[in-house]
């Protein structure tokens, strides 16, 4: 791009060198009677040795004599001379017009206009060094040029041409008084770039008025510019207004210009919103040796703003007093479609994002920065209106270190975040970059955790109502689709390595101290953390994590967890609303894997659970509201059964559970509950499909009660010892079936109560006689006497 901007302005200096001959042309003309043959044959000698290596075609010359001189070239095209007698095209104009007023040549002075309409200039690169008007003008060498001066009074030793005359008198002369107008119209400037980037650049104007050498001279560039890159059009249209002070240029050998930039009505496929005119003021003063300074003051509407000062000496590039402004407020609300939701919970208020410092790079093209940066004031991020946390952020990059920090508040705590790498401008290498995170004093309540988890039923059903009307939307399926074709493309990401060491200090979970640390480390596509260790109350655990993202967007992990004595009751806040909470010290392990297909729609995780826990409850699963519904469901035992007797708790002595969960199907292998004092005791397995909106669940738990009172009741009513309980519903919304249970107990009843009839009916005298009229040996036959008993 650099040496793109080079050729750029070789192009347009080479323009003006063009004009500037064909002028010294017509003023020469104008003073020594020649006629345009002559002036033709003297423009046409001086292109060719300006542009050795091109094919210089220059059309005829008219001209017309009143109070001024008018002068038309009627075309100019220049094109380089390629290999095999091949050509490309380097330059081409038509109809160039000068006015040129007499007394301008009497006096000295006065003001020359020339027109220039719908001009063409073709730039195309060869090679790293070469391009197509480098060629033209012979590999880059360049002639040495007249001195600008004076009329000598020395006289001429030897003889000198007329061309030479021109070149050393004329122009010169002329140029110290005059003063010059320039319209440029239309022009387009054509490239094809080595990276097969190529285009048309349409400038609608170009203005230069009063060119002189003794005063100021303004300048002014007006177009709309489109442009191709790979494929994508992006537009913008740009107007530079301008002064340069050629007078300053003859007496000190100081050029010094100012220029207003604006950039405006910028388009691009890649670009979400439309953004403000983007307006620059340069001063650059251009010093005797070569040296360059330059003063900038940018800003981009109320988006950003900046300024600063650029030196540039004997190959040494130095930038000073550089200062960047960002609002965060504005660029909040222009993105906010684009960042969606999020924007909503970021309130920056008057806060600024700041870049300062200084840049240098010495002639050996080594790299010293020295910026630092900075929000202030802080930052209020709200989550959901539950999680408010004040946020602040500062760093610095100086020489090859780059350090950053990042401190907060929330929940009547506070965060950190310390991060630093590495970052050397002129090698090429990634390091890995070290965060430090530390979270200390927060009080994590179940309110929050609640609010964020699990949202309003009826937001929840309003969601899935939006969704499923716009799953069948013919535009969000056909975006779904495109989303697909890309992600099939896609391959692994690669990140740059980092080292996170995260520890927390005397966080507050329902009241119990949580302490611990733990160490992640990514490194290419993976993220792994070996083993995350904590102590909670009188507990502790051991979490390790892997997971590796891959092509298409698909990602593959596998976890384990380690129990020891934890007090479950801290974790009640993450637990679902209807369960109300669950105590008690829980011991074991979780392990599984997870993975993701987004092509497919596929989600998968398989999970498997062993875990138990001692003296604890589950309060929320009501067992004695169940048990009382099924004695309400049976009218014999809803006589029977004092209701203010039952003392039937959620409590427990003894819970264990054996488990695999995968993504459509959760077995129960194991679910064994004892209660206090052995009150209750269940076991219990069974199959629940999470994602399935058709087919029901089934737990099956046996559950004995030993309290005497209702469990009795059934034994001696069904002959049961156990009470069969089924939890059925769809997905995980499980619920006892009492018709179920009302059926088992009902057969067994009848079983039991026709068991009892029958033995006390062979008992009766009226068996016992109808016994007597037997046989004999049938009589005494022991298996006829209990046959009746054997029946039930």
């Amino acid at each position: 791009m650099k040496s793109f901007l080079k050729s750029k302005m070789g192009i347009a200096l080479s323009l003006l060198i063009l004009v500037l001959i064909l002028f010294g042309g017509a003023i020469f003309y104008a003073s020594q009677k020649i006629n345009p043959q002559e002036v033709r044959k003297i423009s046409l000698k001086i292109l060719k040795e300006q542009f050795p290596g091109a094919d210089v075609q220059l059309g005829e010359i008219d001209y017309s004599l009143g109070t001024s001189i008018r002068l038309t070239i009627a075309d100019l095209s220049l094109k380089t001379l390629l290999k095999h007698n091949e050509k490309e095209d380097l330059l081409a104009l038509k109809n160039i017009g000068i006015k040129i007023p007499l007394w301008a040549i009497l006096t000295g002075g006065g003001t020359v206009q020339v027109d220039l309409e719908s001009p063409e200039a073709f730039y195309r690169q060869h090679s790293d060094k070469s391009n197509n008007w480098s060629m033209a003008m012979g590999g880059g060498a360049t002639k040495a040029q007249p001195k600008v001066g004076s009329i000598s009074d020395k006289k001429v030793v030897g003889k000198k041409s007329e061309e030479s005359q021109v070149a050393e008198m004329a122009i010169p002369a002329f140029l110290l008084r005059s003063k010059i107008n320039f319209s440029f119209r239309k022009i387009k400037l054509s490239y094809h770039l080595l990276s097969k980037q190529k285009g048309d650049v349409l400038v609608d104007r170009f203005l230069i008025k009063d060119l002189n050498l003794e005063k100021s001279t303004a300048f002014e560039l007006s177009s709309a510019i489109n442009l191709e890159d790979q494929g994508a059009m992006a537009s913008f249209k740009v107007l530079a207004i301008g002064q340069i002070h050629l007078e300053q240029f003859i007496k000190s050998k100081i050029l010094k210009t100012n220029v207003l930039l604006k950039i405006s009505d910028v388009s691009h496929p890649l670009l979400p919103v439309k953004l403000p005119t983007f307006k620059n003021n340069i001063y650059v003063e251009l010093g005797p040796q070569g040296n360059i300074i330059s003063n900038f003051d940018f800003d981009l509407g109320s988006l950003l703003e900046g300024k600063g000062k650029v030196s540039l000496d004997q190959g040494a590039v130095s930038l000073t007093d550089f200062k960047l402004t960002v609002p965060l407020k504005q660029n909040i609300d222009l993105f906010r479609d684009l960042i969606g939701d999020s924007a909503s919970m970021v309130q920056a208020g008057d806060s600024l994002f700041s870049v300062s410092g200084k840049l240098n790079i010495d002639k050996k093209g080594t790299i010293i920065p020295q910026f630092d940066f900075s929000t202030s004031p802080a930052l209020s991020v709200n989550l959901k209106n539950s999680l408010s946390s004040q946020l602040a952020l500062r760093g610095e990059l100086t020489n090859n270190n780059f350090n950053f920090e990042i401190n907060g508040k929330a929940l009547d705590g506070v965060w950190s975040v310390l991060g630093k790498t590495d970052f050397n401008l002129n090698k090429p290498v990634i390091h890995p970059v070290n965060i430090d995170m530390s979270l200390t004093n927060m009080n994590i309540n179940r309110q929050l955790v609640q609010t964020l988890l699990y949202p309003l039923k009826k937001e929840e059903e309003k969601s899935e109502k939006s969704e499923a009307l716009a799953a069948n939307d013919p535009e969000v399926l056909a975006k779904k689709k495109q989303e697909k074709e890309i992600l099939k493309k896609q391959k692994a990401p690669s990140f740059p390595p980092v080292n996170l060491s995260l520890q927390w200090a005397n966080l507050k979970l329902s009241e119990q101290s949580f302490s611990g640390k733990t160490a992640i480390k990514v490194s290419g596509s993976e993220v792994a953390m070996k083993k995350m260790t904590f102590d909670l109350g009188k507990g502790s655990s051991s979490i390790s994590f892997w997971a590796s993202l891959l092509d298409q967007g698909a990602l593959t992990s596998k976890f384990s967890v380690d129990l020891a004595q934890i007090p479950m009751d801290a974790f009640n806040a993450f637990l679902p609303p209807q369960l109300e909470g669950v105590k008690g010290t829980f011991s074991g392990e979780i392990k599984g894997k997870a993975g993701l297909i987004p092509v497919k729609d596929e989600m998968s995780h398989d999970i498997s659970v062993n875990v138990n826990a001692k003296n604890g409850e589950l309060k929320g699963i009501n067992l004695k509201e169940h048990i009382l519904a099924l004695v309400d469901s049976i009218d014999v035992l809803k006589k029977q059964v004092d209701k203010k007797e039952v003392k039937i708790s959620d409590e427990f002595e003894t819970l264990e559970i054996k488990a695999r969960l995968r993504e459509n199907h959760y077995q129960l292998n194991n679910l064994y509950f004892v209660g206090i004092k052995n009150a209750l005791i269940a076991k219990g397995s069974g199959n629940i499909y999470p994602l399935s909106k058709t087919k029901e669940g089934i737990v099956d738990v046996s559950l004995q009660d030993k309290t005497g009172i209702v469990g009795k009741q059934i034994e001696e009513f069904a002959g049961l010892k156990t009470i069969p309980i089924r939890l059925k519903g769809i997905e995980l919304a499980l619920s006892p079936d009492i018709a179920y249970t009302s059926k088992i107990v009902l057969a067994a009843a009848a079983k039991a109560q026709g068991k009892k009839a029958l033995k006390k009916a062979v008992k009766s005298e009226k068996a016992k006689k109808l016994l007597d009229k037997l046989p004999g040996k049938i009589k005494e036959n022991k298996k006829v006497k209990d046959l009746l008993k054997g029946i039930f």
